[in-house]
């Protein structure tokens, strides 16, 4: 009795010091928040939570704490209030499963000073809109329950509150900027929008009276067109896509097309004009969004169905989202499961120690004593050498012992402007028992558990507990012998590094520029199957190579850009009792990472790609670690020339999103399906070659089964008379273009195939070109 009694006392106490009492909402202290796009948010994103704290009281430093009721995982940041102080600041919460409600607590030494909650509302598969408008302009949208899938979720985005972190963004598919400067927009909430468009955000730009105003101060690379006179505006490009009668001309601005955007509409006064923006693209509208006749218009819902689309519409675990974020995501953390093997210690000196003490041990310490003529001694120094040996053994391996935390760190920087990087980082830690580490990173990186995922050497999961936002240190718990890692973004300058492709005497190279102060190792360009090598750039160094015309032979179409680059060191690896190592496998994660593949994208590019020596935000590990680090720099080339150009096949190439089609796979790699008739294929030059003025155009057409000899309706589309033109061509083989001027308009060439195709299966296509770049 005496013994439960002083256990259960003990039991008593040890909850009295462990548990946590929350106090109440101190009566100096209040909490205001405001959830982002009125509590809609698409599952797998960050949502923004404006915070509003005021202290009437004393100083004080508080910890302000979001997460959802129950979960263990939070999103913390640290605020100091000054007595008397108001303070506002946006809190960024990821949120990847369908919470309904979240708690936000300020906490001091872990009692909880004050606390709210508020309803949210999770969005998968809806078509979420941010109006970052002056004032509503009434836009007569589809209902809810008119349509069946994809529903328009809008809402009204203050300036004052916009997000200042592209992470900010990504729950939205579209934003309508209309009235509102976007010179108005800090540096910081600009280079979060121009963020959001480049990783696949559909930008709109409202046109009309106030149209100048709108783009003041906007970077070229997002405009697709300058700014005319006043005009009429045409409706017949409202009709097509109502298909009804239209609300008539509409005043609105003439809009000048830049190089490589597609305008819609007359020549002289198109309705609006677009542009490709990294995954993402650009519409300029020529009218008021808002103007009355457009609000009033019957079949303005049908319009806006169809002009309102994402750039892109990809389907993830969260449903389908605009952007690739949560594809590349799970890529590179399943690559954090390649962790750096351990190095096994030296064991010279433990060998020879082992070698002493069996020589003593043996006939050694009997000869010694024998010479001595103490004999009886051994009773004394055998156990004393054998107690000596195993305690210097024991320090020898506690001296020598390898890491025993396997650390692996993946970064990949993509460039969305000249002079500014989007960087990922991720983390990977592997323990073998329980602790807490400690991660130091960039004060401006936002921090989240990587999602699961499995890799190679084994699953990958999320770290949980409380994750500090921009804070250059937050604390890690680890679970033993589990593979536990979190990831990083943020926005950072990058300046110095251009790459460029040239034209030169009518041939295409490939140029790259560093006058940073990173060291760009192993740097290559890759597109359409071609691979060419730049070799290491220091500071200050350039590197330019001759782009090659035809691809090397036996690379089937679509090649991962993984494959081409890496090619010697995969195969090295397959061999018999052979293995890719695991710095080659880290490495082609983050290459398949940049450029994701699947059945609806299509394989983007030019890409250059480059080996950093460092994660532009550290993201070091305070313990002692095996540690393996490896960091991706991904960059477009910008397109500079004039004149006469050869394009050998892989420039013109299918567009699987346009032509509404998945690809099949055959002996010859990534073709299309000829599943029904007629089958139609678009295929596009990369946006920035979109300008060329075709002079020859040979369009070569396989298949995987036989092609039908007769039955084969072949046709290509016209631009300038807007009608299918039947070819004569027996196929398979080469299809020649007499005049290909009429069939190629910004860049995009459509093939139909009717009859009898369907028997050929899988088809292949290429092109050559010979034309002028304006």
């Amino acid at each position: 009795m005496l013994v439960r009694r002083l256990l259960l006392l003990l039991a008593v106490l040890l909850c009295g010091v462990f548990s946590v009492t929350p106090v109440a909402a101190q009566a100096n202290l209040s909490l205001t928040a405001v959830p982002a796009f009125e509590g809609n948010y698409t599952p797998g994103t960050w949502l923004p939570v404006q915070l509003e704290l005021r202290n009437d009281g004393p100083a004080i430093d508080v910890l302000v704490v979001a997460g959802a009721t129950g979960s263990s995982l939070r999103h913390g940041q640290r605020v100091e209030l000054p007595a008397g102080a108001v303070k506002q600041l946006t809190l960024y919460v990821a949120l990847d499963q369908e919470v309904r409600s979240l708690v936000v607590q300020v906490e001091q030494q872990n009692l909880v000073l004050a606390e709210t909650e508020f309803e949210l509302r999770p969005r998968r598969d809806e078509r979420m809109l941010g109006l970052l408008v002056a004032s509503d302009p009434q836009l007569n949208l589809p209902r809810r329950q008119d349509v069946t899938t994809f529903p328009f979720n809008t809402f009204l985005l203050d300036p004052a509150f916009f997000p200042d972190r592209m992470a900010g963004l990504s729950s939205l598919n579209l934003v309508l900027l209309h009235d509102v400067p976007f010179a108005n927009l800090s540096p910081a909430q600009q280079e979060a929008l121009i963020g959001w468009v480049y990783a696949g955000g559909h930008l709109l730009l409202g046109g009309g009276p106030t149209a100048a105003r709108t783009i003041a101060s906007m970077p070229t690379t997002l405009l697709p067109a300058t700014l005319g006179a006043t005009r009429q505006i045409d409706d017949a490009p409202l009709v097509a896509l109502s298909t009804a009668p239209g609300p008539g001309a509409l005043p609105g601005l003439a809009l000048l097309p830049v190089p490589g955007a597609i305008a819609t509409g007359t020549v002289d006064a198109p309705a609006w004009v677009s542009r490709q923006v990294g995954r993402g693209s650009v519409t300029q509208l020529a009218f008021d969004p808002g103007a009355p006749a457009l609000v009033r218009w019957a079949q303005a819902p049908a319009f806006w169905q169809n002009l309102l689309r994402p750039e892109q519409r990809i389907t993830t675990p969260f449903g389908t989202q605009s952007t690739v974020d949560i594809l590349q995501e799970q890529v590179v953390t399943a690559g954090l499961s390649n962790l750096p093997a351990l190095t096994l210690p030296p064991v010279d000196l433990m060998f020879l120690v082992l070698a002493l003490y069996t020589i003593l041990i043996g006939p050694g310490i009997a000869l010694i004593l024998r010479q001595f003529d103490r004999q009886a001694w051994a009773w004394v120094v055998v156990p004393g050498v054998a107690l000596a040996t195993g305690a210097l053994v024991v320090g020898l391996a506690l001296a020598i012992r390898p890491e025993q935390r396997l650390v692996s760190r993946l970064a990949l920087v993509e460039m969305t402007a000249p002079d500014l990087a989007r960087v990922r980082g991720f983390v990977g830690i592997l323990v073998p028992q329980p602790q807490e580490v400690r991660l130091a990173t960039s004060a401006e990186a936002l921090v989240r558990p990587v999602r699961p995922a499995a890799g190679v050497f084994g699953q990958v999961n999320g770290v949980v507990g409380d994750l500090a936002q921009l804070s250059p240190e937050l604390p890690l718990p680890l679970e033993a012998w589990q593979i536990q890692g979190v990831m990083a973004e943020a926005h950072i300058p990058l300046e110095g590094i251009q790459a460029t492709m040239l034209l030169v005497d009518g041939m295409l190279q490939i140029e790259v520029v560093n006058t940073s102060d990173l060291v760009l190792r192993d740097a290559v360009a890759v597109f359409g199957e071609r691979v060419v090598r730049l070799g290491t750039l220091n500071p200050g160094e350039t590197a330019s190579q001759p782009w090659p015309l035809d691809p090397p032979e036996a690379v089937a179409r679509n090649t991962a850009p993984s494959f081409l680059v890496l090619s010697e060191e995969l195969e090295a690896g397959q061999g018999p009792g052979q293995a890719a190592s695991r710095n080659v496998l880290a490495r082609e994660a983050l290459l398949n990472a940049a450029v994701i593949q699947n059945n609806v994208l299509s394989k983007e590019g030019p890409f250059v790609f480059a080996w950093l020596d460092q994660n532009p935000l550290g993201m070091q590990v305070n313990a002692p670690a095996a540690v393996q680090e490896v960091t991706l720099l991904s960059l477009r080339p910008v397109f500079r020339g004039s004149g006469p150009i050869l394009l050998n096949e892989g420039w013109l190439r299918p567009d699987w999103v346009a032509s509404q089609q998945t690809q099949c796979f055959g002996s010859r790699g990534a073709g299309v399906p000829a599943t029904m008739a007629p089958t139609m294929v678009e295929l596009r030059l990369p946006v920035e070659l979109a300008e060329l003025r075709a002079e020859r155009l040979s369009l070569v057409l396989e298949s995987e089964r036989t092609w039908p000899n007769a039955g084969v309706i072949t046709e290509v589309y016209d631009w300038e008379r807007e009608r299918w033109v039947e070819q004569s061509f027996d196929g398979p083989g080469e299809l020649q273009l007499a005049n290909p001027a009429p069939f190629l308009r910004n860049g995009r060439f459509q093939l139909r195939l009717d009859g009898r195709i369907v028997e050929a299966g899988c088809l292949y296509l290429s092109a050559r070109l010979q034309g002028v770049l304006p």
